[in-house]
């Protein structure tokens, strides 16, 4: 809806830009009309003022006996062309009633005081009425000259009309140009944001996949390399600890990665818990003494112990290759140290899990099913599990308790048991001084019932005494199945 709303607002702004733009135009055109008329309004004003001052000069020459047919000549078409237009004159016909209706009867009055002039030649200028007709000519001519003014002001105004009109006009245009201009800019500013984010994972910072893909499609040059690094545990991680924790053990890495690595070369995320560094113009040691800078801080990570596998591959080992064989290399040097990884894991466990059942043992207690926990960071893992074992091998240890909860509890004692479970009271309870934690329950399904107790067992405490590691052992030492039917066989009897 908001959208439509934008697209008919800037609809309606380009149809008013075109209808401006086209208004513009017609103003312009006008103007410089106008402009034309009010230069020819000019020189009729002129030559109005003309007409009375040459002829105030006929008269009196005439007066002295000196004859001036080349004046009246030029008075008699100065008259013509500020009737009807003159080229030779530059004049134009003035569009204005009241002038055309006056010059018409000071055409016709010049007829009589060229008589009246004959009259002068023939009588003298005592004998004829040549000073009162003048006068009245002159009068005429004044007349005239000020409806040529009137009408030459009428045209000003009216231009100026038609020029605040075009400033208001392309005051407008200016004002939607200037908000188009923004638009655009915007949308450059949203293009190249978009771009960014096109290259860029939001959750580490790091250029992502789609960066690392183009710059793999590259050829390969001398003394390049690349590392594939690939982060250890991260589904345990989340399996255990949750997504959140997953997504902090990420960043975790990307940082001490980005912070490893000499700030030049590139350093990106492939998607998932995959990383790549590509250097350039690099030596092997260089690339070495890199791996050693990441191990090294990647070990001093503030938020949590980080473990990952790397591998690489330096374009000077090879022929030939190009980015992307270069990268299926380093990722083969990669799987190498995980497998490495997974062994020395592996077989840390599998000592941890014989170190804790003999620690049990020495306690006295022999579980068939059984958890070791982590306290801190609210985890487990299955040290003996029998088949009917209805916990998963690792995960988090509050939601091993729900799971617990539902299996052995009655629903009138899963409020009271729950409490029991938490870390918080396990905490309190759980210490060096008292070691042992009993909580037994009775659970019945259908007709079985089934009996026993949850023994939980303080293994050690972090530095400030708090609990740390425990197990989570479960006996059944009662189990019975009782029938309507045997119910009703011992009533008989």
């Amino acid at each position: 809806m908001k959208n439509k709303k934008k697209n008919r607002f800037s609809k309606i702004i380009r149809f008013l830009m075109t209808a401006l733009t086209s208004l513009l135009i017609v103003l312009i055109l006008i103007i410089i009309l106008m402009v034309s008329r009010i230069q020819g309004t000019a020189r009729v004003v002129n030559y109005a003022g003309l007409v009375r001052g040459k002829t105030q000069r006929i008269i009196k020459l005439e007066d002295a006996g000196m004859p001036q047919d080349d004046m009246i000549a030029d008075v008699k078409g100065y008259i013509k062309g500020l009737r009807f237009g003159s080229e030779e004159l530059d004049l134009v016909s003035l569009d204005d009633k009241a002038f055309q209706a006056k010059m018409e009867e000071l055409d016709a009055y010049f007829d009589t005081l060229k008589q009246e002039i004959d009259l002068v030649r023939q009588v003298g200028y005592e004998n004829t009425n040549i000073i009162q007709k003048s006068e009245t000519f002159f009068s005429l001519c004044d007349v005239a000259t000020d409806l040529a003014e009137s009408y030459s002001q009428r045209i000003a105004t009216r231009l100026k009309q038609f020029e605040t009109l075009t400033v208001i006009d392309i005051v407008i245009l200016v004002f939607m140009i200037l908000y188009e201009l923004l638009k655009v800019l915007r949308y450059a500013k949203a293009n190249r944001e978009l771009k960014s984010k096109i290259y860029l994972d939001e959750a580490t910072g790091l250029p992502n996949k789609n960066k690392c893909e183009e710059i793999l499609t590259l050829e390969a040059e001398q003394n390049m390399a690349i590392c594939v690094f690939d982060l250890n545990n991260l589904r345990i991680i989340n399996n255990q600890q949750g997504h959140e924790r997953g997504d902090l053990y990420i960043n975790s890495f990307a940082k001490s990665l980005r912070k490893g690595v000499d700030e030049n070369q590139f350093v990106g995320r492939c998607g998932g818990d995959e990383f790549i560094a590509i250097f350039k113009n690099v030596k092997k040691e260089d690339v070495i003494r890199n791996l050693e800078n990441i191990k090294r801080i990647c070990a001093k990570c503030p938020e949590m112990p980080l473990s990952y596998a790397a591998g690489f591959a330096y374009s000077n080992d090879f022929s030939k290759l190009t980015m992307r064989e270069l990268f299926c290399q380093a990722d083969k040097n990669m799987y190498i140290d995980k497998n490495q990884a997974k062994i020395k894991e592996a077989k840390q466990k599998r000592n941890l899990i014989l170190n804790v059942i003999q620690q049990l043992k020495e306690k006295g207690f022999n579980f068939s099913d059984c958890i070791y926990c982590n306290a801190k960071t609210d985890t487990y893992f299955t040290l003996r599990a029998s088949y009917s074992f209805f916990l998963a091998e690792d995960g988090s240890y509050s939601g091993a308790v729900e799971q617990i909860l539902n299996e052995l509890f009655e629903e009138d004692k899963k409020k009271e048991y729950r409490h029991v479970l938490q870390l918080h009271y396990l905490n309190k309870y759980l210490t060096k001084e008292n070691p042992v934690l009993e909580i037994p329950y009775c659970h019945r399904i259908k007709h079985s019932e089934l009996k026993g107790k949850i023994i939980a067992v303080y293994l050690d405490g972090d530095e400030k005494n708090h609990l740390h590691h425990f197990v989570l052992g479960f006996k059944i030492y009662y189990d019975t199945i009782e029938t309507d039917e045997k119910k009703t066989i011992d009533a008989v009897l």
